[in-house]
């Protein structure tokens, strides 16, 4: 900040008095608010830190901000509200070291109106989280326990038949029709009947890559509401979508349920390769979100963005970004994989895109404007409600004397640090006093 600058003789011996206020103030209902969750429970608001949540063995995996209430999920089933636990979902004891099996982790939490109860003025919303291992539970109440192994038969002329591997949950979603939870392998299951209604489509890997690689897993599905499809993301690029009204939800009128082989969801689309090389895995992509009007954005590990208006880069990866090493998808307890520090995640808010690295780097559309400074950076969420601070140390207006040394005829520069956890940094008051 500058000041023109006052004749040497009049301003011998001036200091100057900072005060910026740090209170917080209302802020207007279109306005938007970032969040940022950390694997250890650092919480943060318009990229300042706002509070730490309780540390354990485990870390933490996904975050959901609606209405001002701050919801954290670990992986551990403890759910966090506000910054204090809320609630224990069903989770064996242990400790990191001991458990290895990564269908336990809990993995997905959303706030959604399940069963239509509320309206646009005030909501009725549920807790819905889903665990990699298929349990779903619902306002902390376990409602179902879906499939992670499929009965294979081992040889057609036989008739000895044996368990899969286990194959993991990835992702959840609500829709009009009802609740889908999607499995790596793009099986999708109805939580409330527990069927399989089928699988997800999406033809031969882009790069030959054989059935069950990591080019053939899928990462997310969403609902969008504009459309009323589907949405479906396969870490190759491939994105399909399909109606949940067409969906099976229970035996037909002859008393047959669906088959398990029955193919889901038409291809929209298959997105561009990435310029890196193939076996670096900066070429698969991770998440997939739709805007209020209905544009799907889809992000890659490299940071290129593809949208349903572009199918084109809409942002280019970083200058030399480093090599992507490994597939990101199957360490729900541990994590995923960061060497290389990839893109994470992506989210909207009010017509900007917000992508995060692993290690914190923050971009504003194609711009690094800040960096979180942390190396288990998991989860973004916007929110358009003004904060709920009840419980969070807000410290009060400071005042710092600063002295300078100055010249005639030159500017005078103030170095000013505003730091506020509910408001940008360019709502922040600053009163400058000079003082002989």
């Amino acid at each position: 900040m500058s000041y023109p600058a006052r004749p040497l003789a009049a301003l011998a011996g001036l200091a100057l008095t900072l005060v910026a206020s740090l209170a917080p103030a209302p802020r207007a209902e279109e306005n938007a608010f970032l969040y940022t969750l950390t694997e250890g429970g650092q919480m943060g608001l318009q990229v300042t830190p706002l509070e730490r949540l309780t540390r354990s063995p485990f870390r933490f995996v996904d975050l959901v901000v609606v209405d001002a209430q701050r919801w954290a999920l670990g992986v551990d089933g403890r759910v966090f509200r506000d910054g204090a636990l809320f609630e224990q979902l069903p989770f064996p004891s242990g400790s990191a070291l001991t458990l290895t099996d990564d269908r336990l982790a809990w993995i997905r939490l959303l706030l959604e109106d399940i069963d239509g109860d509320g309206d646009d003025e005030s909501p009725d919303r549920e807790r819905l989280a889903l665990s990699a291992g298929g349990l779903v539970t619902i306002d902390g109440e376990l409602v179902a326990t879906l499939p992670n192994v499929d009965i294979v038969q081992d040889d057609f002329d036989t008739d000895e038949f044996f368990l899969s591997d286990p194959v993991l949950f990835v992702d959840i979603v609500v829709t009009p029709a009802g609740v889908f939870a999607l499995r790596l392998d793009g099986a999708l299951f109805d939580i409330f009947t527990g069927l399989r209604v089928g699988d997800l489509e999406g033809g031969p890997s882009v790069t030959g890559e054989p059935e069950g690689g990591d080019d053939t897993l899928w990462v997310r599905v969403v609902y969008d509401e504009d459309s009323g499809d589907l949405l479906a993301l396969r870490a190759d690029g491939v994105l399909v979508a399909l109606d949940p009204f067409e969906l099976p939800f229970g035996p037909d009128e002859f008393g047959e349920v669906p088959l398990l082989g029955l193919d889901l969801g038409e291809i929209v689309t298959i997105l561009p390769r990435s310029d890196f090389t193939l076996n670096d895995r900066a070429d698969l992509y991770v998440d997939l979100i739709v805007d209020a009007g209905g544009t799907w954005y889809v992000l890659r590990r490299d940071g290129a963005v593809h949208t349903e208006d572009s199918l084109a880069v809409t942002f280019l990866p970083p200058v030399g970004a480093p090599n992507f090493i490994g597939n990101p998808y199957t360490t729900p307890l541990q994590g995923p994989n960061r060497l290389g520090n990839p893109f994470m995640e992506i989210v909207e808010l009010e017509g900007i895109l917000w992508r995060v690295r692993s290690l914190g780097q923050l971009y504003h559309d194609a711009n690094l404007v800040d960096n979180l400074l942390q190396i288990d950076f998991v989860a973004l969420a916007a929110d358009s409600a003004t904060p709920n601070l009840d419980g969070v140390l807000n410290k009060p207006p400071t005042i710092t004397n600063y002295k300078a040394r100055f010249v005639e005829g030159e500017d005078i520069v103030v170095p000013i640090i505003p730091l506020d956890v509910d408001q940008p940094l360019d709502e922040v008051e600053v009163e400058v006093e000079f003082t002989n």
